[in-house]
């Protein structure tokens, strides 16, 4: 009878299993890691960064020790073999962009530039993608994603990164349920929490979580005592910073699973309440950033996240868009989404005929396409929003056709007041 000869290390045999089921793991904690190693506390890139295939991460930090049986090490261990993603065994390698060409920071304008990229940002690039693939169904990956989109698009050195988070940003605020009076910020004459009493409340969930597990959540009391520090919690008056924080440490009550029912569902629901601040917050500062593309970034991330009655507010303060991508960029979610929904929020609000209103927003993008200062781009994008608003006007790329037709008297303020496209929200300033 021919008898299987028994593995060597035991683990071994079962090896193929693991690495069948690891392409279907959601090992975002490999990724962030990688994230983590990449950035100083300030935002910066380290020039040298220890990092970990998916496998590595798994090994290292799910089986701990077995991993050395591998090649692994862990971190902070001499240097290791290099390896990449594409090769799951490849054990730990340090990131030297030192010797890489200057390409990145703000001088780099896309993956296609003249300049290669330096290792630090296409590490962070790749990095960032590979966040963006995970199921946000998880509540604990969709708070990961959420603090480090918000924490890129504002700290990150590289504009392509910024930008990219930024637009992942917009995805999460459509998730969320993101509105347009959370893209204010906050109230005005109103501060943001202190750190200390970001750390007090934080401190206080913490406990009333440690009470409800070691009483196994069996009374109404322990459930009221948690449900009043998370009311307390979200209470607080949040900048980024301080949403961030304690959004890391709900995560953390989530995924100890120490808590389950009512407990779990009300901690899910604090942290969905953070992940709109960070989003909100992080969005609001991308419109200040100094790169024009994330600022066109902002825009079409707020569209998703809030829906096109936003493009109404945008539209009147279009002034603060100077740049090309920005109105090129914002002329394009006109064409693409209409005005439709702006329309009708500034005529509830306003009071004012939806009919004049098309007609402000019409002669201002026929300007904007007969404005001999606007690029090429910017002027199309005008022509063809206003193909999209009035699809009964002249047509066609020529602006002195548009001007001649909304100019042409009770015709053509008819016919642009019958515009299928539907209007602003609201009359644009003067370009």
């Amino acid at each position: 009878m021919k008898t299987s000869r028994p593995s060597p290390i035991p683990f071994l045999a079962g090896l193929p299993l693991l690495l069948s089921l690891l392409g279907g793991c959601q090992l975002v904690g490999a990724t962030t890691w990688n994230l983590d190693q990449l950035h100083e506390p300030d935002g910066r890139h380290r020039r040298k960064a220890e990092l970990e295939s998916h496998l590595g991460f798994l090994l290292r930090h799910s089986f701990g020790k077995l991993g050395g049986q591998f090649g692994g090490r862990e971190p902070g261990d001499a240097e290791g073999e290099g390896g990449s993603r594409d090769d799951p065994g490849a054990a730990q390698r340090p990131l030297d962009a030192s010797g890489g060409d200057d390409g990145g920071g703000e001088r780099g304008r896309g993956m296609g530039g003249a300049k290669p990229l330096a290792a630090a940002e296409r590490a962070c690039f790749v990095a960032l993608v590979d966040l963006a693939a995970y199921d946000s169904a998880e509540p604990r990956t969709a708070a990961t994603q959420v603090s480090w989109f918000a924490r890129l698009a504002v700290e990150d050195p590289w504009t392509l990164c910024r930008e990219r988070s930024v637009l992942e940003l917009g995805a999460h605020g459509q998730r969320l349920g993101l509105t347009m009076l959370e893209l204010d910020g906050l109230p005005e004459g109103v501060a943001a929490s202190a750190a200390p009493d970001v750390a007090n409340a934080l401190a206080e969930v913490l406990e009333a979580a440690r009470g409800a597990r070691a009483r196994g959540e069996n009374g109404d009391l322990e459930r009221g005592e948690l449900e009043g520090a998370c009311a307390r919690l979200v209470a607080l008056p949040l900048d980024l910073a301080g949403a961030r924080r304690l959004l890391r440490g709900v995560s953390f009550l989530i995924g100890s699973e120490a808590l389950h029912g009512e407990s779990h569902g009300l901690l899910v629901d604090v942290s969905r309440h953070l992940q709109r601040i960070c989003v909100a917050r992080a969005l609001v500062l991308a419109f200040l950033d100094p790169a024009g593309r994330v600022r066109a970034a902002a825009l079409e991330a707020s569209a998703v996240a809030v829906g096109p009655a936003i493009l109404g507010n945008l539209m009147r303060q279009v002034r603060f868009f100077p740049e090309e991508v920005e109105r090129t960029r914002l002329y394009g979610l006109v064409a693409e989404h209409g005005l439709d929904a702006a329309l009708a929020l500034a005529a509830e609000e306003r009071g004012v005929d939806r009919a004049e209103l098309l007609r402000e927003q019409l002669l201002f993008l026929a300007r904007e396409a007969s404005n001999p200062r606007n690029s090429s781009r910017t002027r199309n994008a005008a022509l063809v929003a206003l193909g999209r608003l009035a699809p009964e006007g002249p047509g066609g790329l020529r602006s002195e056709e548009w001007v001649d037709w909304l100019s042409g008297g009770d015709r053509g303020q008819a016919a642009a007041g019958a515009g299928a496209g539907g209007g602003a929200g609201v009359a644009a300033p003067e370009g």
